[in-house]
């Protein structure tokens, strides 16, 4: 099997998961963090699922010297946080409370046509190309 299949087959696995879970709805994760009103526990429960999974299959993959589709594993450089990551994580997460859509499920709800989730991820989009313009520009400011 290729690597692009995989990798297709775990998005499509990824978005049905959502699908099915009901965090294509911004309704659902709007309503898990309205705790002062009718709260919705759905995202908790999602969220604890997916890191049962993670710790699990985490715990047997670490334990290999290869992965199966790939000459080496690629684990995260940088296992500090610091102002960046906390910026990142914060506007993430204001971004997501604030509309009700995570970014990966704005993709699968791309597909509804709704224009509110069009102007969703062409924001993201955009946000995500002025940071990296901004992020090349003080970074080689700073080398010089």
């Amino acid at each position: 099997m290729s690597k692009l299949f995989i990798a297709i087959l775990c998005g499509f696995l990824m978005a049905l998961g959502l699908g099915i879970a009901g965090m294509t709805k911004p309704s659902v994760v709007l309503g898990f963090l309205d705790i002062a009103g009718q709260w919705n526990p759905a995202l908790m429960f999602v969220m604890v699922g997916a890191i049962g999974v993670h710790t699990s299959f985490g715990f047997f993959v670490r334990k290999r010297e290869q992965p199966i589709f790939s000459h080496k594993f690629y684990w995260p450089d940088n296992l500090n946080i610091d102002g960046r990551l906390f910026a990142g994580a914060s506007v993430f997460g204001i971004g997501w409370g604030l509309s009700g859509i995570c970014p990966g499920a704005a993709y699968i709800n791309l597909g509804s046509l709704d224009i509110r989730i069009v102007y969703f991820v062409g924001a993201m989009l955009a946000g995500n190309f002025l940071f990296r313009l901004l992020d090349s520009f003080v970074l080689n400011k700073s080398t010089e």
